[in-house]
């Protein structure tokens, strides 16, 4: 049984993002979940976050998945590493504007 207070046995550690969809998330952990704040990009634009996990490194892979029930269509990529930290960008696909937050689930490799 994986101990909870321990991120780097495994665990699902969640995080909720402040004030904006830009706030910065903190989520030490190999494995996590983002909740973010109303994503607000317009037609064919982006939003985008720092994530600070002490996982993360220059040459780390960052896979996710997500789920939007909002308007439009986005697409989320980990990008940026450096030691400590990465940008998350949500990218909107659509000509409508994104209205919804997302939870977005990943995994450092």
């Amino acid at each position: 049984m994986p101990d909870n207070s321990n991120p780097d046995q495994g665990v699902v550690v969640t995080a909720s993002q402040g004030t904006n969809i830009s706030t910065g998330v903190t989520c030490h952990a190999k494995r996590g979940q983002i909740t973010t704040q109303a994503a607000a990009a317009i037609a064919n634009a982006e939003d985008s976050f720092v994530l600070t996990n002490r996982f993360i490194s220059p040459t780390s892979v960052v896979a996710c998945g997500f789920t939007y029930a909002g308007s439009g269509a986005c697409l989320v990529q980990f990008t940026k590493m450096a030691a400590g930290s990465c940008t998350v960008l949500i990218v909107n696909d659509s000509a409508s504007s994104l209205d919804a937050a997302l939870v977005i689930n990943f995994v450092v490799l």
